[in-house]
């Protein structure tokens, strides 16, 4: 989970934004029977402040990002480093993905 101040808008970005994993299916196997990081992933992104100018100042955007992951659980040392999840940080262009895998749930 990620909670984001931005120094920028993104109003070409609905308020709540589902990305789902090419293998749906999988990756939910993944993370709730198997207990273990998928590489294919599914996530959620929510840009509030197209809808509520309260969430930030004028110009910058407040994002929350959620990546379904197995439980603590699992055995997962998080502290390793070594997830097929990337490091090197967020990003994602709405519009790269294929047909199907991005669905802009709601437009406020």
């Amino acid at each position: 989970m990620l909670y984001l101040g931005m120094n920028k808008t993104f109003p070409d970005l609905p308020h709540h934004n589902i990305v789902f994993a090419r293998d749906y299916h999988q990756n939910t196997e993944d993370i709730f029977r198997g207990m273990k990081l998928s590489e294919d992933i599914s996530f959620y992104i929510r840009n509030s402040s197209i809808t509520d100018d309260q969430v930030a100042p004028a110009g910058k955007s407040g994002i929350y990002i959620l990546v379904p992951v197995p439980n603590n659980s699992s055995g997962i040392d998080w502290t390793k480093g070594d997830s097929p999840l990337p490091q090197s940080g967020v990003g994602f262009d709405c519009g790269a993905h294929p047909a199907g895998r991005y669905s802009p749930a709601y437009r406020g």
